[in-house]
């Protein structure tokens, strides 16, 4: 007499899913409430990544023969190439979510994308009747950097700052029609270090012009490694990595791809034409540094500048902690910057904020709002400025960990001795931007050199959860910068 049996699918999780009416029959429970009947005999499954040591499902074999009972999955209907699931001698079996995903990648399934497999048991007397499912699983492998190449070198050139200095390339599942989308980010960080104050560049696999391989231009590669703590004109090593993120309702999954050790030597930039702006302010608030000085040799804490855009403008801009008032000091043929030099200063001949400069008779300019921080503009060919005063903070997701953090900012601190802002809090995996007075007109986006930018639509972004010091670096004029310490 042929033996018959069923196998049934006890719940890891919630409610029943179905069963069939014959003798040979499948009873099928969920892991996560995400079942549903197709036509009587079909199971929808999603795997979670953030239970893999859950139990996925439990068949049960009913019926009066003893084992061993074999579970076995196939790709097609005919079983003709198949992979065992386990094998048990009792009338029950368990398999985790991690060994039923890492069966089905086995078999040809693709992470995150709908796959249809079939599941039958066997035993010395016979196989039941399959079943069809369908099953979305998720990656396990990690990503591959595969350039810049381990052990090469890189001599950046100030001469052809938006050409390729380097090719970043990498290898990863094909997120095409996958349910969910990828966050890359590049890592770099001074050999040896551990990424412990990596500096970062974010793409999305859900971007338009999404790619494995994009192009570090010798600016940006140069930023990144000094940044890093290679100094101008000299050499050293870079660790690269590549951090794959991905974000659902139930977890986040992070993998890091292998490292890639780089030689790079980096170069003395070439400023463009600035001007001095000196006055009571240059003391940096320590009454023993001397005041009034263009010339960054003499006793003072330091010269703040204006730089313009390109050589041959004269559209200069930059950040100053200013007091009372200042003038603008251009430099002589050689570079240098002192009195005897062309300055501007304001046109009423007095101390005043008018806006405009002239070079004769000037008096000084004065500071609208009182002592503060301020982005300082000035034109020498229309003769104009201007002076907006600016307090700075963070905001975005990453602040709080939830669209909330976009409608208020964390107000940053500034220090005069260093000048720069700074703020030590906690950060969640996201975005965030800076921006000035608690409003959008003036704000810091990430330009693709990794350097800051005006009214970027390009968020920062944070990759790995914790407690940062986060210092934004105005100083500079236009090479704006920010750093994240990981503390």
């Amino acid at each position: 007499m042929k033996f018959i049996y069923k196998l049934s699918f006890l719940a890891a999780f919630f409610m029943l899913f179905t069963a069939c009416e014959d003798d040979e029959s499948l009873v099928v429970q969920d892991q996560e409430s995400v079942f549903t009947a197709n036509n009587g005999d079909v199971s929808n499954l999603s795997l979670n990544f953030s239970y893999p040591e859950n139990p996925a499902t439990t068949v049960t074999f009913t019926g009066d023969e003893e084992g061993p009972f074999t579970i076995v999955l196939s790709a097609d209907p005919e079983f003709t190439s198949t992979v065992t699931l386990g094998t048990t001698q009792t009338s029950s079996f368990t398999v985790s979510v991690a060994n039923l995903n890492t069966t089905l990648l086995e078999i040809g399934a693709e992470p995150f994308k709908e796959f249809t497999f079939y599941l039958r048991g066997e035993s010395a007397s016979g196989n039941t009747e399959a079943l069809i499912y369908t099953a979305t699983t998720y990656v396990e492998a990690d990503p591959e950097l595969n350039a810049p190449v381990e052990g090469s070198s890189i001599v950046l050139d100030n001469s052809t700052l938006e050409d390729t200095a380097a090719t970043i390339a990498f290898e990863d599942f094909d997120t095409e029609g996958a349910t969910v989308s990828v966050n890359y980010t590049l890592q770099a960080t001074l050999g040896g270090t551990e990424f412990t104050a990596p500096q970062e560049i974010t793409a999305n696999s859900n971007d338009d012009n999404f790619t494995t391989s994009f192009a570090l231009t010798h600016q940006s590669l140069n930023t990144i490694a000094n940044l890093s703590g290679i100094e101008a004109g000299e050499t050293g090593d870079l660790d690269f990595r590549l951090l794959a993120t991905i974000t659902t309702e139930t977890g986040v999954l992070e993998r890091t791809s292998n490292l890639q050790t780089v030689s790079v030597t980096t170069y003395v930039p070439l400023n463009g034409p600035r001007l001095a702006v000196p006055g009571p302010h240059q003391d940096g608030g320590d009454p023993s540094f001397g005041q009034w000085n263009p010339d960054e040799n003499e006793n003072v804490a330091f010269v703040p500048y204006l730089e313009a855009s390109a050589t041959g403008e004269t559209d200069y801009e930059g950040f100053v902690y200013l007091t009372t008032e200042y003038k603008f000091v251009t430099p002589d043929a050689d570079g240098n910057f002192a009195w005897g030099n062309v300055d501007y200063g304001d046109a009423s001949g007095s101390l005043a904020y008018t806006q405009q400069l002239t070079a004769d008779g000037e008096g000084n300019c004065a500071t609208p709002d009182g002592e503060g921080y301020y982005l300082v503009n000035a034109n020498t060919t229309d003769l104009t400025y201007s002076a907006q005063k600016t307090d700075w903070g963070i905001i975005g997701f990453a602040t709080t960990g939830d669209d909330s953090g976009w409608s208020q900012d964390m107000d940053l601190t500034f220090d005069r001795a260093s000048r720069t802002w700074s703020i030590t809090l906690d950060l969640s995996v996201g975005e965030f931007k800076f921006r000035a007075n608690d409003d959008w007109g003036t704000n810091f986006g990430l330009a693709s050199d990794g350097t800051l930018e005006f009214n970027s639509s390009t968020n920062m972004s944070v990759s790995e959860a914790g407690t940062y010091e986060v210092i934004l670096d105005l100083s500079n004029p236009r090479n704006y910068q920010f750093s994240l310490n990981l503390l």
